[in-house]
């Protein structure tokens, strides 16, 4: 989910590569309102999270990683971290280059 607009963006699966390492990869991806007839068909597969490291002293934090946006053009790796909230079903990722935690950040909900 979007942080600005609330919208729905992509369903991903998350899956561990290595001990505290995850990566992930779209499984279907959906048409914000303003661009309802966009053919977002060949998102599927995507990878879009890589290396995301969970610290192995705090599970419910995500110290490192990156994304990279699949709707933007010429995307580039952005550089991630964030948390895991407890006893829940979502995820929050920050931009990592930001000391002001002023940047968007992306809420992950995991569907059951």
């Amino acid at each position: 989910m979007d942080e600005k607009t609330g919208y729905k963006m992509v369903h991903v699966k998350i899956t561990e590569s290595a001990p505290n390492l995850y990566q992930g990869y779209i499984i279907q991806a959906f048409n914000p309102p303003n661009h309802p007839n966009q053919d977002l068909s060949a998102l599927k597969g995507f990878y879009l999270l890589h290396d995301l490291k969970q610290d192995p002293n705090d599970p419910y934090k995500l110290i490192s990683g990156y994304i990279i946006n699949p709707f933007v053009k010429k995307s580039k790796k952005v550089s991630i971290h964030g948390k895991l909230i407890k006893y829940g079903n979502t995820m929050i990722l920050r931009n990592s280059s930001d000391p002001d935690q002023s940047s968007r950040s992306v809420t992950w909900v995991r569907k059951k």
